[in-house]
């Protein structure tokens, strides 16, 4: 299957047939020894003892056997417990994400209750996720985690409005509206056509980002620097590589911040960029 790492999942199947191998050959190595070191009255016994050694070595077989089932039985059931609730947080997390894409709001409160209940929910996510022994049902679960972070989650993210976010913090939507302006022509100006191109993945990072460096705005939203610790850890858990890599193996594994989610990205670096280097600096050294 194309979303499920096959080389994991042979490692981690249960190896009954290598235990299989190895009992044989420690019997045999065992068998070896005897006929070694011990002196020859030891094989002159009847046909009668060596069934009740036969027996002896199946019933011990027999309980070890019982006993492997009994484990690999509740692993399953763990496996399928931890699959079910894994299911049940992406549900959550697609809930949340369409909540926020449809509300007529979206500023500074919709946002933050948004990224603080997604960070929330991904959260328990990956520590089950984690847990989970690769194999199919992991795989469905990738798949269909995958399917709500580039369908309901990416519409969600296209909702953030700066002008909003800006305008609870107390920056003036007209000059908001000035400063968009202003950066929109400066681009149209310098470009050597006529229209403005639409294919750069960086158009509203950029735009964004002229806009916060307006010196007023600027300070204005540093004075709110506490707004922003959540946003940090937001951005680890939905926009970090190291972090998605097992998420999104089988498809497009590299996400870029600044592309999927400028306005995030820009506030995110204006606002505690200490706390933000070490947030991203500590994701890499747990996936090491």
């Amino acid at each position: 299957m194309h979303f499920e790492r096959k080389w994991s999942r042979r490692l981690t199947e249960e190896p009954a047939f290598f235990y299989t191998v190895a009992a044989f050959i420690t019997s045999v190595i065992v068998l070896e020894v005897l006929y070694i070191y011990t002196s020859a009255d030891f094989w002159a016994m009847k046909f009668i003892d060596i069934i009740n050694a036969i027996a002896q070595f199946a019933t011990a077989g027999a309980f070890a056997f019982a006993v492997f089932q009994y484990t690999k039985s509740k692993k399953n059931e763990r496996q399928t417990i931890l699959v079910q609730e894994c299911r049940d947080l992406i549900s959550q997390m697609s809930a949340v994400a369409n909540s926020f894409e449809s509300s007529p709001e979206h500023g500074l409160e919709q946002t933050s209750f948004f990224t603080e209940k997604m960070h929330s929910l991904s959260g328990s996510f990956n520590a089950i996720f984690k847990e989970l022994v690769e194999d199919t049902h992991k795989t469905i679960v990738r798949m269909r985690w995958q399917e709500m972070y580039f369908s309901d989650f990416s519409r969600a993210m296209e909702k953030w409005s700066l002008r909003s976010i800006l305008a609870d913090i107390g920056v003036d939507k007209g000059l908001y509206d000035m400063l968009e302006l202003s950066y929109r022509y400066s681009v149209k100006k310098n470009s050597t056509t006529d229209f403005i191109a639409t294919s750069n993945p960086f158009k509203k990072y950029n735009e964004a980002k002229s806009i916060i460096s307006n010196e007023y705005v600027r300070v204005t939203l540093e004075n709110k620097k506490t707004i922003g610790d959540h946003f940090q850890f937001f951005e680890r858990n939905f926009f970090t590589n190291s972090e998605l890599n097992d998420h999104l193996y089988g498809y497009c594994n590299i996400i870029d911040v600044k592309a999927r989610a400028p306005v995030l990205a820009v506030i995110n670096e204006t606002l505690a960029i200490t706390l933000r280097d070490a947030i991203l600096e500590q994701a890499k050294v747990e996936k090491a």
